[in-house]
């Protein structure tokens, strides 16, 4: 089973700082298997504990393939693969989010339009693509103890 799954992201980063920081170049963009559910208070311990473990899974760090900024917003783009190699560890896809290179900062997450999403055997897989664009005044802010 493929497909490509569109998905909306909650940013947790002021726009002013979303690629100055450079926090967003090394990213990496990560799956879990159970349902976490984003939303302001979720914790990067809580998504970790979820993570995919499906066999051929592996975040995808350095997934940034365009930023930039236009004269009233910032974008991004992530476009990320995965492929199940077999069926030894069945999981069935929920959420998504994407940290900084050191796995330590939640940058933001989100919830597949289409989920749960199956990799469940050989051959199952996922394109997930993420176009992030931020209008100029826009702030969103991490809640205390994220």
């Amino acid at each position: 089973m493929a497909a490509i799954i569109n998905a909306n992201l909650e940013l947790l980063q002021d726009t002013a700082n979303i690629l100055s920081a450079g926090q967003w170049a090394g990213a990496g963009i990560h799956l879990t298997k159970s349902e976490v559910g984003p939303s302001p208070t979720t914790l990067l311990a809580d998504l970790l504990a979820a993570e995919a473990t499906f066999t051929g899974y592996s975040p995808i760090f350095g997934g940034l393939a365009a930023a930039g900024y236009f004269a009233t917003s910032v974008y991004a783009y992530f476009p990320a693969f995965w492929q199940a190699l077999d069926a030894a560890d069945p999981n069935e896809i929920y959420d998504f989010f994407i940290t900084d290179s050191t796995n330590t900062i939640l940058l933001g997450l989100g919830q597949l339009d289409q989920s749960p999403w199956p990799m469940l055997q050989a051959g199952d897989s996922l394109v997930l693509s993420l176009f992030l664009t931020l209008l100029a005044g826009v702030a969103n802010t991490l809640p205390s103890g994220v």
